[in-house]
């Protein structure tokens, strides 16, 4: 992120750890809610439900988080719908 921010390059990423740490955004899955239904899941085959019998469950929609400070480093202005979109901004 710093080589990024000295070259004023935007940093993009699919892991959301990257944004604190000086990356400009990324979209990704939200792991906490995939963790939690992977949870939900294994509750219920310890609770005696068979495997087969559970319907699938696919991960559905992403999260943006951005970081307005570097944008601010590199020049670029956060749009509006961008930053109303986002599920965390670092400032």
């Amino acid at each position: 992120a710093e080589v990024a921010i000295a070259a004023r390059l935007p940093l993009y990423g699919a892991d959301p750890n990257i944004v604190p740490r000086g990356a400009l955004a990324s979209v990704g899955l939200n792991y906490a809610e995939i963790g939690r239904a992977t949870a939900a899941l294994v509750h219920r085959v310890l609770n005696g439900e068979r495997p087969g019998d559970i319907p699938v469950v696919f991960a559905s929609g992403t999260d943006l988080h951005v970081n307005r400070a570097t944008a601010d480093a590199i020049g670029i202005a956060l749009p509006e719908g961008v930053l109303a979109r986002a599920a965390t901004i670092v400032e």
